[in-house]
């Protein structure tokens, strides 16, 4: 019924995006991906993308972003969606209206309660071992505060020292901001929206534009489906090195 709509609507082509073999909750599919692919088709797309792996695991923003890309690297100048009410007018009203409230940071409050309810792990904030403490405390005077991150790892300061001197050895002979790109373009793939933050900073304060910082994260969307596309049908590598 949608892609007739969007036919009868005047659209000459349509490329449809949908997940692999799980869901967004994580479970297997019921049908796998061919059979879906091959019943979008028949119901009037001319084209169906497998939407990454990552991306197709991820919550609703990650989700929405790597299908957005998807699309949009292949072209796509328009975007069909189905509602129940089918009232574009009140759809828009309504988005503006939570639009406005985010401005205004009306959802704060509520957001950090839900995030401290929700917390994987507990937070050491200079409560850790006293190494941890040491640590903290110079990381504090370099950003004025400790990130979650080094919280989180700050229970142990034998963990917290080796996992940051890793990091601080990874790349070596990398410039900075070859090493930030990298970091953004799996921070994406991997669906972690705190390195994407923390890295997409420190990538600019590199001197990495933002032109830069998306073009990373295409290369890593496409190399993804590439990735998933040869794995589901184990092709025999015939494009190495001589």
């Amino acid at each position: 019924y949608q892609l007739a709509q969007m036919r009868r609507a005047g659209v000459t082509h349509i490329v449809a995006v949908m997940s692999g073999a799980f869901v967004q909750r994580g479970e297997p599919v019921i049908l796998d991906k061919w059979t879906r692919a091959q019943a979008a088709v028949f119901g009037g797309a001319d084209l169906v993308i497998e939407l990454p792996t990552p991306f197709a695991l991820s919550s609703a923003p990650d989700f929405a972003f790597g299908a957005i890309s998807a699309l949009q690297f292949c072209g796509v100048s328009m975007i069909g969606f189905g509602s129940e009410s089918g009232d574009l007018f009140t759809l828009q009203s309504e988005l503006d209206k939570l639009e406005q409230l985010e401005r205004d940071s009306a959802f704060v409050p509520y957001l950090k309660e839900e995030e401290e309810k929700m917390a994987g792990v507990k937070l050491y904030n200079k409560t850790g071992d006293a190494k941890a403490v040491k640590i903290q405390e110079g990381i504090e005077k370099k950003f004025g505060f400790v990130p979650e991150v080094f919280q989180a790892m700050g229970r142990n300061g034998d963990f917290l020292d080796l996992a940051m001197r890793i990091a601080e050895a990874a790349g070596k002979g990398l410039d900075p901001k070859t090493k930030e790109l990298i970091i953004i373009a799996v921070s994406a793939v991997n669906g972690c929206e705190y390195c994407l933050d923390a890295h997409r900073s420190a990538a600019l304060a590199a001197g990495v534009t933002d032109e830069e910082i998306t073009a990373a994260i295409e290369v890593a969307a496409s190399i993804s489906l590439y990735n998933n596309f040869n794995k589901a049908i184990s092709l025999k590598s015939d494009l190495k090195s001589k």
